[in-house]
């Protein structure tokens, strides 16, 4: 894994896709679910490319229909549309999905999720991922924890690029 520092959005255009954090939960817009993609990374990749959010809610209705657990790599969502990987760090809450974004990201989960992560770039034939640390902005993480936890699990990947800040 290379090690980098800057805005995420700029590696799009030297190739890499890029994984954006999100809860696993939905709002209802109209007919519609949406992911609540109201900051950070994912309020950005929503900016960026509008609809993401609803095609993202309306995935996660139909893989929490199927009863993954936390951490199952049917979780994480490749976007069709743009160079988009959805990469849950929060848990699903089942009483009021549309609140799963106030809860603090799930160490566990992101472990579990970076486990399956080379496996599923190579089934989709991606050449360059760029992440950020996950779980580690609005998600209420420890940076220095989560870069950690990166490293040790991709860290002999090439494929994979870690943006961090550049105090850390």
């Amino acid at each position: 894994m290379k090690l980098s520092h800057g805005n995420i959005w700029d590696f799009i255009t030297k190739g890499y896709h890029i994984t954006v954090p999100v809860n696993i939960g939905w709002t209802i817009n109209s007919v519609q679910p949406a992911n609540v993609m109201g900051r950070g990374v994912a309020k950005d990749a929503k900016d960026r490319f509008p609809g993401c959010d609803l095609w993202l809610g309306s995935q996660f209705v139909l893989t929490a229909t199927y009863n993954h657990p936390m951490g199952d790599p049917e979780w994480i969502k490749f976007y069709p549309h743009a160079p988009l990987i959805f990469f849950p760090t929060k848990s699903l809450n089942k009483n009021e999905p549309w609140m799963s974004w106030k809860r603090k990201s799930d160490p566990g989960m992101i472990s579990a999720h970076l486990d399956h992560f080379p496996k599923l770039v190579t089934e989709h034939n991606l050449g360059k991922v760029a992440l950020p640390l996950l779980g580690a902005g609005n998600g209420g993480l420890d940076p220095g924890d989560m870069k950690k936890l990166i490293q040790e699990k991709l860290g002999s990947d090439n494929r994979f690029l870690l943006i961090t800040p550049t105090d850390l």
